[in-house]
């Protein structure tokens, strides 16, 4: 069994539960829906960074999860050196 952090706005959540059900009964995977809901005053980013502790770090991008504008500096470490150091994957949806 592998673990999975989806990563997903408020607005997103009946996609994100409805994809984490299918990755459930599908694949077995154990997943953390309710910790990866973006809240007031986080970003995609910072909660990517919350779940690290599991295998594969699932990034839903849709425009109410994604920034207008990302700066490089910002999303590298994030999405590339912080999950390799953990050993996670990282994984987008659209």
């Amino acid at each position: 069994m592998f673990t999975v952090f989806p990563c997903y706005a408020a607005q997103d959540r009946d996609l994100a539960r409805e994809l984490c059900e299918f990755l459930e009964r599908g694949a077995g995977a154990r997943v953390f829906l309710e910790d990866g809901e973006i809240r007031s005053g986080e970003t995609i980013l910072s909660k990517a960074a919350d779940g690290l502790q599991a295998a594969v770090v699932l990034l839903l991008l849709s425009p109410d999860s994604s920034p207008a504008r990302w700066v490089r500096r910002e999303w590298e470490p994030a999405l590339f050196e912080q999950p390799k150091e953990y050993g996670a994957k990282v994984a987008t949806l659209l």
